[in-house]
């Protein structure tokens, strides 16, 4: 057991001990305490977060193998009047345009044929990183599995030990009447 348990472990003992509660309290089943420790325990978010992260980067990883196409687009203001009829297009019997804009695009289609297993090594690193996580997810969830079920039997003992020292009181109280 870690430090980090013990003292976990110790503070819910102290606080058990200097609030008993009354016998009419509802106490939390061990499946009531799991259930709202799932739904909102931080570390549990912060380990899918992370599985989704990789989940992200395996897809990522895995979209290498489809051709990339790129557009773009762009047009230029000018203060005077500038040629905008392309040189390979000029020619000298006819007076070319003039105009304070131009407008130019192109569009581009690229797709590797050969990278030397780059892009397959690149998908199979993204897919172990994805089950590292998914596996460190589920240890984390062990874990407060663990930190919950040794809370729970932790103040349940408390409180065993509370009802028997008060019913110990009582009967030394009859006692001594």
């Amino acid at each position: 057991m870690t430090s980090s348990r013990i003292q976990t472990a110790a503070f819910l003992v102290v606080l058990v001990a200097l609030a008993p509660c009354p016998a009419s309290a509802q106490q939390l089943t061990l499946d009531q305490a799991l259930e709202a420790a799932f739904s909102s325990h931080p570390s549990l978010r912060a380990a899918q977060a992370r599985v989704e992260g990789a989940r992200h980067d395996t897809d990522l990883a895995g979209a290498a193998r489809f051709p990339t196409i790129a557009l773009s687009y762009g047009v230029t203001r000018f203060e005077e009047p500038m040629v905008t009829t392309p040189i390979h297009a000029f020619d000298p019997a006819t007076f070319p345009g003039f105009d304070r804009t131009l407008a130019q695009g192109s569009v581009g289609l690229r797709y590797t044929i050969l990278d030397w297993g780059a892009r397959g090594s690149g998908i199979s690193g993204a897919e172990a990183a994805l089950a590292a996580e998914d596996a460190s997810a589920r240890v984390s969830t062990m874990d407060l599995i663990e930190r919950v079920t040794m809370a729970w039997l932790t103040v349940g003992s408390a409180r065993a030990v509370d009802a028997a020292a008060q019913a110990q009181v009582s009967a030394l109280t009859a006692e001594l009447a």
